[in-house]
């Protein structure tokens, strides 16, 4: 799933201009920081929250063995953030292999155990088209439970 997840990501955002949001919003967050708010709270925290659901979902069927990985998230989602920055920067000096940058990202985090192919069907609608309306409404499902340490946006206690 986590693979899909970085192939989905880079296919979509660090290949195409919406990389170019992200690197605006990195760029220009700190002037502008009601659009840094804006994009936390439309994108990332719904990114975090379903990356999140989905870490505990491994952890709970024994696919994921570090239990705080669904703590920091943003550790699985860091290579996609610098696949966008890279493309739009260096691609033309130094070209780079992000799926291949996330799979070896990927053995490193999971090196002690823990499976990276986990629930990749969860990723995936019916249909077989990558599932962002089934992501986000898994980020809706983090968002509305009512432990505040797993609600998108909010620091884990």
């Amino acid at each position: 799933m986590i693979e899909a997840f970085a192939s989905v990501f880079i296919q979509e955002v660090a290949t195409t201009r919406r990389g170019d949001i992200v690197r605006l919003v990195v760029a220009e967050g700190p002037r502008f920081p009601d659009i840094a708010d804006f994009y936390y709270r439309e994108v990332v925290s719904r990114g975090l929250g379903g990356m999140r659901a989905l870490i505990e979902l491994g952890v709970a069927r024994g696919e994921i063995k570090q239990k705080n990985l669904a703590r920091f998230p943003q550790i699985l989602v860091a290579p996609a953030i610098v696949a966008v920055i890279w493309q739009s920067l260096f691609s033309r000096h130094a070209p780079l292999d992000a799926n291949e940058m996330f799979r070896v990202h990927l053995d490193l985090i999971f090196a002690n155990g823990g499976r990276h192919d986990f629930v990749a069907q969860d990723l995936f609608e019916n249909d077989g088209h990558p599932g962002r309306a089934g992501a986000r409404r898994r980020a809706e499902r983090c968002n509305d439970r009512k432990d505040p340490a797993f609600r998108a946006g909010s620091k884990p206690t």
